[in-house]
């Protein structure tokens, strides 16, 4: 397994929380069971021992993100177990979240003073056909007539998968309870966020607004909820 440059700086901007990503590959037919970059000293957990190279390598780069990013909150040492939900356990007084892709992957964390969720998500951007096929999937029937014309449909059904990801990954913690696509609806896109409602009986009736950016190959999406959420009438507003 091979890391390439750590990068710190995020391509969506949250005050007092840190960052840290990198690309990787991995050979396809070749276990990883430890990895040892920027600093950090990660061995495979037990349950990943005997998973194919890719989920294991992608495991890894994600939480060796993780772990650069609270160094950088004055907590190097702190574990990150995954729970018996697969969810990463982060330690008392923080909260973050991890994504990944096939060869990406990213972290962000921050103090639980500060935020009561987060949530990131990285996605390459669909093939056409992929899109088409997922489509019904990811997006509700009133989500479609949403796409702007300067987006594909391939970008936009890329997008409003990440999104509901990061939204996912945010608010979990704070419902407990999973949920799916179609559990909350996109109500707007705008040149910098996606506006949500959850609207399934079962959850909460909020609105957030998840923010993003956009590239010809790849998105990205975030979502920071801050430590006083939920707020009354359950909504956050971009900054």
């Amino acid at each position: 397994m091979r890391l390439f440059d750590l990068e710190t700086t995020p391509p969506i901007a949250v005050p007092h929380a840190t960052y840290a990503a990198c690309d990787f590959s991995y050979g396809r037919a070749t276990p990883v069971h430890h990895i040892a970059a920027f600093g950090q000293n990660l061995p495979l957990p037990a349950f990943l021992q005997q998973a194919v190279p890719k989920r294991q390598a992608e495991f890894l780069a994600g939480r060796l993100c993780a772990h650069h990013a609270l160094a950088r909150l004055n907590r190097p040492t702190a574990s990150i177990p995954a729970g018996e939900d697969r969810a990463p356990q982060w330690p008392a007084g923080y909260v973050g979240s991890i994504t990944h892709s096939d060869t990406r992957a990213a972290a962000i964390v921050g103090h639980a003073s500060r935020f009561s969720g987060l949530g990131i998500d990285h996605e390459e951007i669909m093939e056409p056909a992929l899109a088409e096929k997922l489509q019904r999937s990811i997006l509700l029937p009133q989500e479609t007539p949403l796409r702007p014309q300067s987006l594909t449909f391939a970008a936009f059904t890329s997008l409003v998968f990440s999104a509901k990801e990061a939204l996912y990954k945010a608010t979990y913690p704070l419902i407990g309870k999973m949920f799916g696509f179609h559990d909350v609806a996109l109500l707007r896109l705008t040149p910098t966020h996606l506006y949500f409602a959850m609207h399934a009986d079962t959850l909460p009736d909020w609105q957030l607004a998840v923010a993003y950016v956009l590239h010809p190959s790849h998105c990205e999406t975030l979502l920071a909820l801050p430590a006083s959420w939920p707020t009354p009438g359950g909504q956050n507003a971009p900054d």
